[in-house]
């Protein structure tokens, strides 16, 4: 089972006010990354085989299919981790943000406030950078 982990950042807005804040990240291990692997690749596959009595669409589907199957697995072998949501405070209205995260998207980012529509930065925690 995937483990949820948690990585502290600092938010940022364009004025030099910071506050602290949370992102969470869902941590693969590599047996699981093999298996997420190897679904993706068995997926397309089987629809690659599903698409050979489609006449005349099978010269396109069954190629790209077979290739998409190596291409997806590859793609979700080499992600180890993926994020899930920020949480903080805004440094410009102290209002409380919760922001839902495309799964490759990775510190550091830029977003908007949902409360005030103000543009912050997010990024790696110093602490974090200093025990490295």
């Amino acid at each position: 089972m995937p483990q949820i982990d948690w990585q502290p950042i600092v938010i940022k807005d364009n004025e030099g006010g910071t506050q602290p804040g949370t992102l969470h990240v869902t941590v693969y291990s590599p047996r699981e990354r093999i298996v997420r692997a190897a679904k993706a690749w068995a997926v397309c596959w089987v629809l690659a085989l599903l698409a050979l009595p489609i006449i005349g669409l099978h010269w396109i589907l069954v190629p790209a299919l077979t290739f998409a199957g190596v291409l997806l697995g590859y793609q979700r072998y080499r992600t180890a981790s993926s994020s899930n949501k920020v949480e903080g405070r805004c440094p410009v209205c102290h209002g409380t943000i919760e922001i839902t995260l495309e799964s490759a998207e990775h510190p550091p980012l830029w977003k908007y406030c949902p409360a005030c529509n103000a543009p912050f930065s997010i990024e790696t925690s110093t602490q974090e950078m200093a025990a490295i």
